[in-house]
């Protein structure tokens, strides 16, 4: 049994004023119109914690939580940026067979992947990082250089023989840096009926091996893409894939240096034979450069937390609400920039509604940012790896208990 932590609303307290020191006083400042109410109407949004609560789990969690707290729950909801998650969130509203086969993971071995087939509407929603993910490698094994998207080319080509023509593609999470040659490569010698070839990694950006861009964009005309992308991160530069998301994924200051020489020399050849430029699209960087490879290939990239968000009418359910609670693993400065939990927070306030992102760690900086934006953040951690932190799903419903209780003046 995983031990918890114990309930505890002066802890909290605590861990919110070391995590923002101007929670207390600002609070004061904030109209009485934005109070919470003595019973109030709370807006659920679970979101899923990397790599310790699925994104249902931690919907109920906040559930459970805002209930004790003795508020009521207008709606239960689960988003999504397109990173982890993206597959059980997106089956809420839109239910569909699950496909359960063989694939590739990101080092080549046989792993079995989902994704939903939805054979009335041809429609298929697939989540990269059931084949391509962080979390199916673990920590010793990952090797940034090594690592391939070829999987989520083969989960692509099962749901293309299944019939589907819309796809709705989730991109975060990769344990990938290869500019989505892996996953072009793979699929072009599918589609094609080539002999299955070695997977194609970071190491081959340099030296690209023979693409056929122009016959694949053929092969595939008539398909509806969508790619759902968690950051919206060109390919190259300072912002770009390999500076920013390849260190936290193992790579070492060379790796970086090698990866962006390499991914200018892999858009070269993939724009010279597409005739357009898509290195810096926004979303062209997400999951190592995935984004990138399926814009080639005629895909639309989305800000997946808005796009994901416009198909929940989240708008309208913040009109039968008085707050939000949602959470996240880790608050940073990442979370501005594309992800999920911030949009939905952001998107109350500004609706006059207040917000809370719990989550199991935070930056200082970005949780004084979130504060000044009106945006409370609450912790249930100490300072560890959110991977190993035991006890999530309890420490998600204290505190959204804590929130409920403590800004609607609920004696606890």
């Amino acid at each position: 049994m995983l031990p918890v932590y114990p309930f505890d609303h002066g802890r909290i307290h605590s861990t919110i004023s070391t995590v923002a020191p101007q929670t207390h006083q600002a609070s004061s400042s904030i109209p009485i119109a934005l109070r919470l109410p003595p019973r109030p109407r709370v807006l659920v949004v679970g979101h899923a914690l990397k790599e310790t609560l699925d994104v249902k789990l931690a919907r109920s969690s906040l559930q459970l939580g805002t209930e004790i707290g003795g508020g009521t729950v207008t709606a239960g909801l689960c988003t999504t940026d397109g990173g982890d998650g993206f597959l059980d969130a997106f089956s809420d509203i839109h239910p569909g067979r699950r496909i359960r086969f063989l694939c590739a993971d990101p080092l080549g071995q046989p792993v079995f992947a989902e994704f939903i087939n939805h054979e009335s509407s041809r429609t298929a929603i697939i989540e990269l990082a059931r084949s391509t993910g962080m979390k199916l490698v673990p920590p010793e094994r990952r090797d940034i250089m090594r690592s391939s998207s070829a999987g989520l080319g083969e989960v692509i080509f099962h749901a293309l023989v299944l019939g589907a023509r819309d796809l709705h593609i989730g991109l975060g999470g990769s344990a990938t840096c290869d500019g989505g040659i892996g996953m072009m490569m793979r699929l072009q010698q599918l589609v094609f009926g080539a002999r299955r070839d070695r997977d194609h990694t970071a190491v081959d950006l340099s030296r690209p091996p023979k693409l056929m861009l122009p016959q694949m964009r053929e092969r595939l005309r008539g398909l509806n893409i969508v790619v759902y992308c968690d950051v919206a991160n060109p390919l190259l530069g300072r912002e770009g894939t390999a500076t920013v998301f390849a260190p936290q994924k193992g790579a070492k200051a060379g790796d970086v240096v090698q990866l962006e020489q390499g991914m200018a020399q892999w858009a070269d050849e993939v724009e010279r034979q597409g005739n357009e430029s898509l290195r810096d699209q926004p979303g062209a960087g997400a999951a190592g450069g995935v984004g990138f490879a399926l814009a080639a290939l005629g895909a639309r990239l989305k800000n997946g937390a808005e796009a994901y968000c416009k198909l929940l009418k989240l708008d309208e359910h913040l009109g039968r609400c008085d707050g939000v609670v949602t959470c996240e693993g880790k608050f940073d400065q990442t979370s501005f920039h594309g992800k999920a939990p911030y949009y939905v927070a952001k998107s109350a306030v500004d609706a006059g509604r207040r917000a809370v992102i719990a989550c199991a760690l935070a930056d200082p900086s970005a949780a004084e940012r979130a504060l000044d934006e009106g945006i409370r953040i609450i912790t249930f951690a100490e300072p560890t790896d959110p991977a190993q932190i035991p006890g999530a799903f309890v420490g998600l419903h204290q505190a959204a208990t804590a929130f409920v209780r403590n800004h609607a003046g609920i004696a606890s």
